[in-house]
This record gives C-alpha cells, sequence and structure tokens, in this order.
C-alpha cells in the first residue's frame, strides 16, 4: 500500500523532497510548504509509538496549538493532496454525522485510534494551527470543554445525543448546525447516556479528560487544511 502512495506524483514529492505541492481551491495559486515525513515500522513486536513530549517538543510553535488526525496511509496521502473532505465523515459520530472531520489534542490518541482502525498501514497527521484559528468567537465556533460547567454539559449531551442517533433534522441542531467546529470531550458510553440518561463517561488519556475537534464547514475546513498548517506526517507500516 505504500509504495502504491508514493507512486503519486505529489506525494513522492513529500518523501523525497519532504514538501507538498497543492493547488488551492480559493486562491487558485499553486502553494508549497515544507511537511516533515517520518516512515515508522509497524510490524508485530514493534515498539510504534513516539513520546508524546518528543512530538511536542520537535513541532512547537509560540501561538499555534498542536491536534493530530489518525488515519490509514492512504488518507493521510489525500489529505495531504487534497485537503479535508468532510463528506468522508463517518456517520453517527460525536459532533457531525457524515460531515466531520476529528482531530485530537494529544498524539497518543491520534496514533492508538489510527492503529485500532487501519492495523499496519496507518498514519498520523500533525497539524500545527494558528492560535486565531481556534478562536471561537472570530470562527464561529463551539468550545464545549469545560464539562464541569453545567450549562456547556447540557449543550454537549444535546449535541453527542443528535449527532449519535442521526437526528439533525431536529429543531433542537437549528442552534449548532452552523458551527464551524466543535470541541469537547470524547464520550465512550453515549449509548447508555442517550437509551438510559446514564451520566456521561469520558475517555482518560494521562489522567486528564481527552479532548477531540471536529471540523464542521467547507470554508472551514479550507483554511484549516491549508498545507501551511500541516507540520509533520508521521506514516506507519508493515
Amino acid at each position: 500500500m505504500l509504495l502504491n502512495i508514493i507512486n503519486d506524483v505529489s506525494v513522492r514529492d513529500v518523501f523525497v523532497k519532504k514538501t507538498i505541492t497543492r493547488n488551492s481551491r480559493q486562491t487558485k495559486t499553486l502553494k508549497t510548504s515544507p511537511v516533515d515525513v517520518m516512515v515508522k515500522d509497524a510490524g508485530p513486536g514493534r515498539n510504534v509509538g513516539l513520546k508524546r513530549a518528543t512530538v511536542e517538543e520537535r513541532f512547537s510553535m509560540p501561538d499555534h496549538t498542536l491536534l493530530y488526525h489518525g488515519t490509514s496511509s492512504e488518507n493521510a496521502a489525500s489529505i495531504l493532496t487534497y485537503g479535508i473532505d468532510l463528506n468522508s465523515g463517518k456517520p453517527k459520530q460525536n459532533f457531525s454525522h457524515k460531515d466531520g472531520f476529528y482531530l485530537y489534542h494529544d498524539f497518543k490518541h491520534a496514533l492508538r485510534w489510527a492503529h485500532k482502525k487501519h492495523e499496519d498501514d496507518y498514519a498520523v497527521i500533525v497539524f500545527r494551527v494558528p492560535n486565531p484559528l481556534l478562536d471561537r468567537e472570530a470562527n464561529n465556533g463551539l468550545d464545549l470543554r469545560d464539562y464541569k460547567d453545567s450549562e456547556v454539559l447540557e449543550k454537549w449531551k444535546t449535541v453527542v445525543r443528535l449527532c449519535r442517533t442521526g437526528s439533525l433534522y431536529m429543531p433542537e441542531w437549528r442552534e449548532f448546525e452552523s458551527f464551524s467546529f466543535i470541541q469537547g470531550p470524547i464520550c465512550i458510553n453515549h449509548r447508555d447516556m442517550i437509551k438510559r440518561n446514564r451520566p456521561p463517561r469520558y475517555f482518560f488519556l494521562h489522567r486528564k479528560v481527552s479532548q477531540q475537534l471536529c471540523v464542521r464547514t467547507e470554508s472551514y475546513a479550507e483554511q484549516f487544511g491549508d498545507i501551511s498548517n500541516i507540520c509533520s506526517v508521521i506514516f506507519y507500516v508493515d
């Protein structure tokens, strides 16, 4: 699979020259930005992980936030070449239904997810996003990370319930449908929470509640997925 991907001219440039060229849909001009590429052995018994601190130390930059997207090697190549495709979003997720692109705030979570879903052929894309692009007021985003706030928690539960049941036709969804992004904690018991009215349970990593961000509108996806916001792609292959 990896060899087939490398045969694509633009993706081969990523490996050989560590740069990627993409035709911008917005400006119709050719943009070039350096992308750091690593290839790791994902064979049986291999330690495929990178330390979170190592990743953060290598790619952190003032006034930017690191976010991580775990996916297959093929999908990673597509994102590098064409950008974010919201139509590829999976149905009935926490903050979307067939129209979301998800990123984790923690590298290790993205790595675990990618490995679980794609086994021996996966990748983690490291986004380094300017903080102004994550400003919820400036970009019409919805920040539901403060799960200890009762009002925020109720909104989070409503979003998860509507998206996980595919009920975006309900009048309740009108409050949320125009947000360019939604971020908040990862729910691991949505069925019990929705059907049995149980308290929500969250995914914990490093003794903290793990958070995710979902890109939701085409215009924001084009800004967010600009090649200048991708600083690294780590391919794991058998």
